[in-house]
């Protein structure tokens, strides 16, 4: 690998843990919202997987001879934070805008997580955990978009076409 490529790779590797930080503090405030149910259950199983894939790409980029940029994994965390302000209807309370909007946020986090793995498993051969986490992705990827269209039919109101 040139030292351009090698470059390259430390940029997209800090830019992908930075969404992988802001998808953990995501999953995080929605977690803390929801107690019970299938959505809190698969909260609570994501959020390990999310942390656990941002420790191997840190462990990435420092074989790549980088390390976390401050700048970007600060701004990554307010960029959740500010996510929060999005008006939803209401501004003294809750509407069941928000956790559609939470949902599709987290569904682009998983599939910028999935497309992060399937590009170094093209990329770098030097491990072959890149295919399992892939893979988890695209699973966890589905699981979110079958709870999105619940949620959907909730704070949309589901219209029947007969």
């Amino acid at each position: 690998m040139t030292p351009g490529e090698r470059k390259l790779l430390r940029i997209y590797l800090d830019d992908h843990q930075g969404v992988l930080l802001a998808g953990r503090e995501l999953v995080r405030r929605m977690a803390k919202r929801r107690s019970d149910g299938e959505l809190a259950t698969f909260l609570t199983e994501l959020l390990p997987e999310l942390e656990d894939d941002r420790r191997r790409v840190i462990s990435r980029l420092r074989a790549a001879g980088g390390s976390p940029s401050a700048v970007k994994s600060g701004l990554a965390w307010l960029a959740e934070k500010a996510g929060r302000l999005k008006p939803n209807g209401s501004l003294t309370k809750p509407t069941p805008l928000g956790p559609l909007l939470e949902l599709e946020g987290l569904r682009a986090v998983l599939d910028a997580s999935r497309s992060l793995w399937r590009t170094l498993e093209r990329t770098d051969s030097s491990t072959a955990d890149y295919t399992e986490r892939a893979e988890r992705a695209e699973r966890r990827l589905a699981q979110v978009e079958e709870l999105r269209l619940v949620v959907a039919d909730v704070a949309l109101g589901r219209r029947d076409v007969n």
